[in-house]
């Protein structure tokens, strides 16, 4: 494994990670704008962005043991960074950095869009106790039943 194609493949999980990450801020869209049939599209689009990412993520890790084998390292990004040349490790070096910003990306999409869904969740459990709370107490006064 050449440091070149381990850049190739760092860049790789970058643009997946990226893909993940507009994916995760579309869905928070949908979300605030209660499209549900966009959401469940975009849900679906992110199983097969995932998987990509965790396949590029898997091919990354092994690209990444193979070199630091043949370079006599542990494999870790600084560890290969300081075995290999100034250029091809300079080159590494920005493309971990990179990749760690779209980690970083990811992450926080995440953290956003989980945090928007429990508040969605929670503002749908409140709505339907009171109206389970209202239709209880029309239907027992005997004025209107909401049922039918």
């Amino acid at each position: 494994m050449s440091p070149a194609e381990l850049i190739g493949l760092l860049g790789r999980q970058q643009q997946a990670l990226r893909e993940v990450a507009e994916l995760a801020q579309r869905q928070r869209e949908a979300l605030r704008q209660g499209r549900l049939d966009v959401l469940q599209d975009l849900l679906s689009r992110m199983g097969q962005v995932a998987f990509t990412a965790q396949q590029a993520e898997a091919d990354r890790d092994t690209a990444a043991r193979a070199l630091a084998v043949s370079c006599g390292v542990e494999p870790r990004l600084s560890a290969l960074v300081e075995a290999l040349g100034e250029d091809e490790g300079k080159a590494l070096a920005e493309a971990g950095d990179g990749l760690m910003r779209a980690v970083a990306s990811v992450k926080s999409e995440m953290e956003i869009l989980t945090r928007l869904m429990k508040e969605s969740s929670s503002l749908n459990e409140m709505l339907l106790a009171e109206w389970q709370r209202l239709q209880g107490g029309m239907t027992s006064a005997g004025r209107f039943d909401a049922r039918g």
